[in-house]
């Protein structure tokens, strides 16, 4: 699985839960390679993975899922 897949994934589960979480895409280039990085983060912490990780991507944009009203 991606991870932007992985990402999307666990951002639904999340809002159906009620719970607001942020998706993160960055990129990176490294010689003349350039990669892409998705994440979801909560609070401001990366879930499931390391912040050094995320660090290493520029922040290109990110999309907020809003808290379930009861």
């Amino acid at each position: 699985m991606t991870c932007l897949r992985r990402a999307l994934t666990l951002q639904k589960v999340l809002t159906n839960r009620g719970i607001a979480a942020e998706l993160k895409i960055g990129v990176r280039k490294e010689a003349s390679l350039l990669s892409a990085h998705a994440c979801l983060e909560y609070q401001g912490k990366p879930l499931g993975e390391s912040e050094r990780i995320v660090e290493k991507f520029v922040k290109l944009m990110k999309t907020s899922t809003g808290e379930k009203q009861p």
